[in-house]
């Protein structure tokens, strides 16, 4: 990419597309990226692109954090099975831009993956942080 983006105006331009009735599938090979993950959204999430039914920002990018998820889980377990004595730690999130520069981070999932096997990963301290 040429210049800076964020992925939040990225979702909230693909929720504009929805709202506006004008959403756009086709590939764009500038934004490689962001076209593979709208088409996994609507395919995967069952997200509403009928735009009298439009979702919010925030279901966009809750359905957005969840397909990511189930992709990267799905990642994870494929290399097991090559990888017996593999071990991945797992997080998942949503990265939130504040105001003033100032980011935070919701983690929303921490897993292990040892032989093949996705368990929760207890964390000592479950916080949001400043980044």
């Amino acid at each position: 990419m040429n210049k800076k983006t964020t992925a939040c105006g990225a979702l909230a331009a693909f929720t504009a597309e929805i709202v506006s009735n004008k959403l756009n599938l086709s590939f764009d090979e500038n934004d490689i990226e962001m076209s593979m993950l709208k088409k996994h959204i609507i395919n995967k999430s069952g997200l509403s692109t009928d735009a009298t039914n439009a979702p919010d920002l925030l279901k966009v990018t809750m359905a957005a954090y969840e397909t990511i998820t189930i992709d990267l889980e799905k990642h994870a377990r494929h290399d097991a099975k090559n990888f017996k004595n593999r071990q991945h730690a797992l997080f998942t999130g949503v990265q939130i831009h504040g105001p003033e520069g100032s980011d935070y981070c919701w983690l929303g999932k921490a897993s292990l993956l040892s032989k093949g096997q996705l368990s929760p990963l207890v964390l000592e301290t479950n916080a949001n942080f400043l980044l």
